[in-house]
């Protein structure tokens, strides 16, 4: 919890929010990094595929940075 707090990459609820206690965010970070090694390793996955699953990615998590107006 300290890093995200240092990264400030902790949701804290609010009205809308369906959780009662701050959780971390930015957690789907992980399976674009597993399918990269994933298809280098075992040769496996489509360019197009890994590049458009990083874009998803990429927008999922400045979506997680930036909060929505209230």
């Amino acid at each position: 919890m300290r890093i995200a707090n240092k990264y400030n990459i902790i949701d804290k609820p609010n009205q809308r929010s369906s959780h009662t206690t701050p959780i971390i965010l930015g957690g789907g970070v992980v399976f674009p990094i597993v399918l990269v090694f994933g298809s280098r390793f075992l040769h496996l996955g489509d360019n197009w595929f890994i590049l458009g699953l990083f874009l998803v990615s990429l927008i999922s998590f400045i979506d997680d940075r930036k909060p929505l107006p209230t």
